[in-house]
């Protein structure tokens, strides 16, 4: 069975009697090594000017000057915990990850029962275990501390003893989640798991218990935990006081920060306006979104298929309106004659739509495949609305040329054009959709029956698969239902089939 380690028992071990950290450190093993043989009386310094030195120092990425300084602000005021983290945070930027760990043990050592420093040693030897295999091994072999993370859990329990923040708890909540994936870590490289004494894994439950709810909210899942108040959140975030950063770069990284982290709220806001069907929070929050950059597609997407699909046209027009306006690319051009021709039949408003569609044209055929289908179905809507039935077959019959009958938007435009005949041409209509459907083919004169064959060709050499057939057959079906019940039965009873 593992022994228990004694948590003094490791501490009067120190580096500091067998020089460990004077061999293995530079700036920190002189700080170490005056520590334990000077006596001398040190002069009197400015500490509250030298850490803004320090920190100055530290924000410039002058790592070497900041270290200095903060060895300096250590040996003047060593009890001070902020010096502490400083120093640590500039070792942490140098990737000195071992040294952290002796830097609080080294101030653990002198203050044995400062619960922020058993609190700081159990963290930083917690993050080697976690992500520093290297580290881990040198800090074992150093100290011959079998389990890492069993010690910081003890360093945990003692420091909770002594105060019990619930800082404190929710680390040492975090040691058994740690432990898991580590061993899942270790079972795949073909090593024995790590286990953590009965004795101590029920005291971890115990001290744990009071924040386990916060733990699950905050640590369990990779998802941070948002304000349901996404407006204060912003407001709050917006106006936390924050230090003036000396470069560029740095202004430029923090921007970008802050923009990203209003957008993962926003973003928030939106999903939970869209799942509850309110469209008010959803135009709010998608156009925020947009307006820190407009081509964030996603967004406009879920915007766009949350209108459609709960009836909102109007909101659909103005978003694609809100889109032109900001940029008036071609794509955005025809989204917005599309949508106006397909939800509002007024005089006024489809001669815009046909102004915008002439925009388009010229750099028609550098855009994609259904953008080009688009196009031709909406310049044949304004004929169709104008009750120029002929004039807008003819336009499709252009689209469905420009693809040679072959491709999904050739089918959807060949649709097109078989719904533009009302009356007695509904039974031509049908049969042009049978033999879409490779079912009977009784061709006539109708020119698109040159696209018709050329599509069937297609569909003989690359079958489609059968979600794809039942698009074709519903499609049929629906110019059936006006011309023969017993067609249109089969029909569905072959959708029908398709489905089971």
């Amino acid at each position: 069975m593992e022994k228990a380690l004694n948590r003094r028992v490791f501490l009067k071990t120190s580096f500091l009697g067998v020089g460990t950290l004077i061999a293995s450190l530079s700036p920190l093993k002189i700080f170490a090594h005056q520590q334990t043989n000077s006596t001398t009386n040190l002069p009197a310094i400015d500490t509250a000017q030298l850490y803004r030195e320090a920190r100055a120092h530290f924000y410039k990425k002058e790592y070497d000057l900041a270290e200095s300084k903060y060895l300096q602000l250590i040996e003047a005021l060593p009890p001070n915990l902020e010096y502490y983290d400083g120093y640590a945070k500039v070792l942490g930027a140098k990737q000195r990850m071992v040294e952290i760990a002796e830097l609080y043990r080294l101030a653990l050592n002198k203050y044995t029962d400062n619960p922020f420093f058993m609190h700081r040693l159990a963290v930083s030897l917690k993050k080697i275990s976690r992500a520093n295999n290297k580290a881990e091994k040198e800090f074992i072999t150093t100290h011959g501390i079998p389990n890492l993370l069993s010690y910081s859990a003890e360093l945990l329990l003692a420091a909770i003893a002594i105060k019990p923040v619930k800082g404190f708890m929710l680390e040492l909540k975090d040691i058994p989640a740690v432990l898991a994936s580590k061993n899942e870590q270790r079972l795949g490289n073909g090593l024995v798991p790590i286990e953590l004494s009965r004795h101590l894994a029920s005291a971890i439950e115990v001290q744990t218990d009071s924040v386990k709810q916060r733990w699950n909210e905050t640590r369990k899942s990779r998802k941070p935990l948002l304000n349901t108040n996404t407006d204060a959140d912003i407001k709050k975030l917006s106006d936390k006081k924050r230090r003036e950063l000396p470069g560029y770069k740095d202004r430029e990284q923090r921007e970008y920060a802050m923009k990203k982290a209003r957008k993962i709220r926003w973003e928030q806001a939106l999903e939970k306006g869209i799942a509850e069907n309110k469209p008010t929070a959803v135009d709010k929050y998608g156009l925020l979104i947009l307006s820190e950059n407009i081509a964030d597609t996603q967004t406009i997407g879920r915007m766009r298929k949350f209108y459609r699909q709960n009836e909102h046209p109007e909101r659909l027009i103005s978003l694609n309106r809100f889109l032109f306006s900001r940029n008036d690319s071609a794509s955005n051009a025809l989204s917005l004659a599309s949508s106006l021709i397909k939800y509002s039949k007024q005089k006024k408003v489809v001669e815009e739509a046909k102004q915008l569609l002439e925009l388009v044209r010229p750099i028609l055929d550098t855009m994609p495949p259904v953008c080009v289908g688009d196009f031709y179905t909406s310049l044949a809507e304004i004929d169709s609305i104008n009750g120029k039935q002929a004039d807008a077959r003819k336009t499709l019959l252009a689209g469905i040329g420009k693809f040679d009958g072959k491709g999904g938007v050739a089918y959807t435009l060949i649709v097109r054009y078989v719904a533009t005949y009302t009356g007695a041409g509904r039974i031509a209509a049908a049969e042009i959709m049978k033999a879409l459907c490779q079912k009977e083919h009784k061709r006539n004169n109708d020119a698109v029956w040159e696209f018709v064959d050329k599509h069937v060709e297609q569909l003989k050499v690359k079958p489609i698969h059968n979600k794809e057939k039942e698009k074709y057959l519903i499609a049929l079906s629906k110019f059936q239902k006006a011309i023969s019940a017993a067609e249109f039965n089969t029909t569905m009873q072959e959708i029908l089939e398709i489905k089971t």
